[in-house]
Formats: C-alpha cells, structure tokens, sequence
C-alpha cells in the first residue's frame, strides 16, 4: 500500500512488507486535512555548559537541553479528574520528526524514553545531552574576536512539504554558572532556514542557533602583545648606541631583538589559531619583525659609511630614529583599521 501524497516514506519503514498498514508512529500528523499542511516543530536550547572551544580543529563541545513540541491531534485526550493534565509516553510509540544535529559527529537526538502530551495533542521532547559540534571560526580580527558557535537541527527524513521549524517563542538562554576561561557569553539567537540535501531536490527546513561568544583578550595584551612590543623598542635603542664608542656597536640589540621576536612566536604558536588568512595578531607581529629588520639594515648601512662619510651618518642615524618608530605606529594604526574596525 503507497504512503498518501506530500508524505516521504520514514527510514524505518522501507522494508515494510506491501501488505503491512503504517503504524501510527509511521504516519505523521494532518494528513487528513486537505492542504495536507506540514508539522510545525518549534525548536529551542538551554545550554547548560560549554567545553574547549578548538581553534585548531574548528570545534567545540556543547552540553545542552533541547526542546521540540510539536501538535499531533490523534494523541488528543480528554483527562478525568483525578489524572495529571499531561500524560508520558515512550517516544517509540508515535510519530517523531526525526531531528538530528547537522554540525556534529554523534548527529542523532535520543530516542528513548518518554515524551509529555497534553489533552490537545502537543508533544513536548526534552533531552539533555552532549555534543561535539563542528563550527567555522572567522579568526580575522584574532585575538580581538567574536565568534558564532553554531548548533544545526534538521528533519533529514522529512521535507518541507511534512516538516518545518519554527523560532521558540521562548528565548534560547544559558545557565549562569557557566564560564570560560578564554570567552565571555553575549546571546543567542535562532533562525529558520531551507537547504538541500540534494541538488535539484526537495528543500528541508532547518533551526539555526547561534551562540555569540566575545574572546577575553587580556592573556594575549599581556603575554604577546607587550612583549613583542617591548622587543621592537629594544631594537630601536641600537639606534642611540655609538657606533664605534662600544667594542660590539649597534649589532647584538637589532640582531638579538630580531631572534628574540621569531623565538617567541614559536613560544606562542600553541596558543594561536592555524589559518590560512591573515590576523590581526600575525599583521601585529610582521610589522614588528619588518620594524626590527629595518633598524638592523641601518645600523649595517651605517657601520659602512661611519669612515667615508660621518656628517651623512650621523643625518641617517637621526631620520632612523624618527622614522622607523613612526613608520611603525602609522602600520599599528593601519592594521587596526583593516581588522578591528
């Protein structure tokens, strides 16, 4: 016996023998109706915390309540008065929408235990479970950053036609206690949106949550940031170092400082994102090492023309010391405009 038009035939049931009749939690609901209309699924979240947050990997580990309710009038009921105004029932018994976690490696929502139905039919699905979600990270204004932690929900077994989402009159929230070391929790918003499983095929709907995040950025102004500053002024002072009053001249500072800045990135390189593109942290630090590069140029340049020339040095030397710190405040400046701004 076919399945009635507008109804895409469950997983479960494809080997179903041709004589069998569905089963109610074969069925989804309104399909007595004549617009043959799809379930509404609202859909909402209550995190109750969250894990590592991998900057490497692009992942993260949620720990989250999610809601569905969704009508199904055949489960309607009128309660005698002494019965509870809800009624538990096993999941496997009806109809489900079949959610699954698009973003993570363990897609598939619980479907044991019991769901609550009130007398006009709406079924409530509540679990609390733990996820490893996948989640594009934009790591462009690093260690400046905000980031969207996404959580995906979709019906792949039902399309459009059967099933749709619907934002949570009830605002997705989190709970107080939780707290990360690195990032502070701003809001989360939902949408709904439609996909493709397949090209050229029928779309699906989808709930989107976003969890915004904000970086606490204070670990990188005081463990990169100002050192990596304090190294590039180090640099600078060879400029005020005789050239010839001391054995060593201007040498060891620019030389040292230049060593002592690629050591210290590769100190640091656990702590920072591997991306192809540019961060506000790697522009930071290039100009650092092209300021410190260029006061040991001078000195070089200089130490030559010290002999032959010790009017045109000593014109150099001032303009290098203007210059190349300037240079430098005017690219901090500029790279503060392109990423932060």
């Amino acid at each position: 016996m076919g399945y009635p038009p507008g109804l895409a035939e469950p997983l479960a049931t494809v080997n179903r023998p041709p004589t069998a009749q569905p089963r109610l939690e074969q069925l989804r609901p309104q399909l007595q109706l004549p617009s043959q209309q799809p379930v509404t699924v609202e859909a909402g979240i209550f995190v109750y915390d969250i894990g590592e947050i991998n900057q490497v990997l692009q992942k993260y580990q949620l720990n989250t309540v999610i809601w569905l309710i969704w009508q199904d009038s055949r489960l309607a009921f009128t309660p005698d008065t002494e019965e509870k105004p809800e009624r538990l029932i096993p999941l496997a018994k009806i109809w489900s929408p079949e959610v699954e976690v698009v973003n993570s490696s363990n897609f598939e929502l619980p479907t044991d235990g019991d769901v609550i139905v009130e007398p006009d039919g709406t079924v409530t699905y509540i679990r609390k479970i733990n996820l490893q979600l996948a989640s594009e990270l934009n790591l462009a204004h690093f260690p400046f950053d905000q980031q969207q932690l996404r959580l995906i929900l979709e019906s792949e077994d039902y399309s459009i036609n059967n099933v749709v989402f619907k934002v949570s009159p009830k605002p997705s929230q989190w709970r107080q206690e939780v707290f990360l070391s690195e990032w502070k929790l701003n809001n989360i918003t939902q949408e709904v949106t439609t996909t493709q499983l397949i090209p050229q095929t029928d779309d699906y709907s989808q709930a989107r949550f976003k969890i915004e995040t904000q970086r606490r950025s204070g670990f990188y102004i005081w463990r990169a940031f100002l050192p990596l500053m304090l190294i590039v002024i180090v640099a600078w002072l060879s400029l005020w170092v005789p050239l010839f009053n001391v054995p060593t001249g201007p040498f060891p500072l620019s030389i040292g400082a230049l060593l002592t800045a690629i050591t210290f990135n590769f100190s640091i390189s656990s702590s920072l994102p591997r991306v192809s593109y540019l961060t506000f942290f790697d522009a930071f630090f290039l100009i650092c090492c092209i300021s410190i590069f260029l006061t040991l140029v001078i000195n070089v340049y200089l130490t030559k023309r010290q002999q032959e020339q010790q009017m045109e040095t000593k014109i150099i030397r001032r303009l290098g010391r203007r210059l190349i710190p300037t240079s430098f405040l005017v690219s901090l400046v500029i790279i503060i405009l392109v990423f932060l701004i």
